[in-house]
């Protein structure tokens, strides 16, 4: 049976964990670095997914959720109900964290809030919501502050295009340069490894994408065979 000729980013983290003969442990770090060597590569890459929806639970603790890896901007943030989003109120001066102590915040001025009249909130940006937010874009996080009326929050984002979903397609060939890719940086800013080690990683790297620029591209029969296989994705969690 013929090999397709795009696969998805699970495959490659698949390979990467083979190579290195490594469990589940550093997913969340090997994925991130799967991402970015697709967008190092500047690669051909298909994406079937569009408009993103995430479905998050608030956590009344830290108040703070994170944002997605394919994150570039987002279009609401609210949570459902009777299957309306009702949006958040959009507030610019939340404070936002700047210390943390065994991943607990230890901000002298937490994200919270007095009571304030509901007249004074008239013309507020974002409209009106029992909920308030800020997306702090450099850290990759949302403050949200006020009560909930939800343990859920919903946001609809645009997306890089690239993401671990099987929406995100690369051609076969470019698996060993992005697996490399994510092999090499992985160690690349550890100050334990040896300077020769991180040179012959960067030079397999260099040798990978060499080695798939010089391959076919997939045919369009089998990109369109890819993108059938992959229609049925539901909204990521």
């Amino acid at each position: 049976m013929d090999s397709p000729g795009v696969v998805n980013l699970r495959y490659c983290l698949a390979s990467l964990k083979n190579k290195l003969n490594v469990d589940s442990a550093d997913d969340e770090r090997y994925l991130q670095l799967i991402i970015d060597g697709v967008s190092e590569l500047n690669m051909f890459h298909l994406d079937i997914s569009g408009v993103q929806t995430v479905v998050y639970d608030i956590n009344t603790t830290t108040n703070i959720v994170e944002l997605p890896k394919d994150f570039i901007d987002y279009t609401r943030i609210g949570f459902v109900v009777n299957g309306q989003i009702q949006n958040f109120t959009v507030n610019p001066n939340i404070s936002i964290p700047i210390t943390q102590e065994c991943g607990l915040d230890t901000n002298p001025f937490p994200g919270t809030s007095l009571p304030i009249p509901t007249y004074q909130h008239f013309g507020k940006g974002g409209g009106y919501s029992p909920l308030n937010y800020r997306v702090d874009k450099r850290k990759r996080r949302i403050i949200i502050v006020g009560a909930a009326t939800n343990d859920q929050m919903v946001m609809e984002y645009f997306s890089t295009g690239i993401s671990m979903t099987s929406e995100t397609l690369i051609p076969r060939q470019y698996v060993p340069a992005v697996v490399a890719y994510a092999i090499w940086q992985s160690i690349e800013y550890d100050p334990r490894v040896p300077m020769n080690d991180k040179q012959r990683k960067a030079q397999i790297y260099k040798q990978e994408v060499q080695r798939a620029s010089m391959s076919e591209m997939p045919s369009l029969d089998e990109m369109m065979m890819a993108i059938y296989q992959g229609y049925g994705g539901s909204i990521h969690r």
